[in-house]
């Protein structure tokens, strides 16, 4: 996940990715010399922000759990085990 979120970032221009301290130093250098790197960087990651994403997710969440079965779906959930087995009051499993 991690990995993909750097890649995003990065290819969108909303971030630098680096791995050493050196690259760290450079990184730094690059942004605080060249003006319009910071800017570009936080225009960029204007357009990917979704400042609500959380609450957005939880109310879609809430709302595919109301949403009343179809009666194939009652049919499915509904299903039982045609046998049971049981071997010293703990089910057998078989394969």
């Amino acid at each position: 996940q991690e990995k993909a979120n750097t890649l995003l970032l990065t290819s969108l221009g909303a971030a630098l990715h680096v791995q050493t301290a050196r690259e760290l130093m450079t990184a730094l250098r690059y942004v605080s010399q060249i003006d319009s790197s910071l800017g570009a960087m936080l225009a960029n990651e204007e357009f990917l922000r979704k400042p609500n994403a959380a609450k957005e997710i939880a109310l879609a969440s809430l709302q595919l759990a109301f949403v009343p079965l179809t009666d194939e779906q009652k049919v499915r959930r509904g299903k039982k085990h045609f046998l049971s087995f049981y071997w010293g009051h703990q089910p057998a499993h078989t394969r």
